[in-house]
């Protein structure tokens, strides 16, 4: 018989948050910015996050 369980949300969990844009226009500045605000809201909201990096790549 085969049996699952149910992952375990709550479990302490290393996190790399990545941003990426393709170019350095203003707009994509603007979305890279809204990128990171937005893993900075998750982590936030994760608090068994333990963020151990943040990448940018362009």
């Amino acid at each position: 018989m085969y049996t699952t369980t149910k992952p375990d949300r709550n479990r302490a969990r290393n996190v790399v948050f990545y941003g990426r844009v393709f170019t350095e226009h203003e707009a994509q500045i603007s979305a890279l910015e809204n990128q990171l605000q937005w893993y900075d809201d998750q982590a936030r909201y994760h608090p068994n996050w333990n963020i151990i990096g943040k990448y940018i790549d362009m």
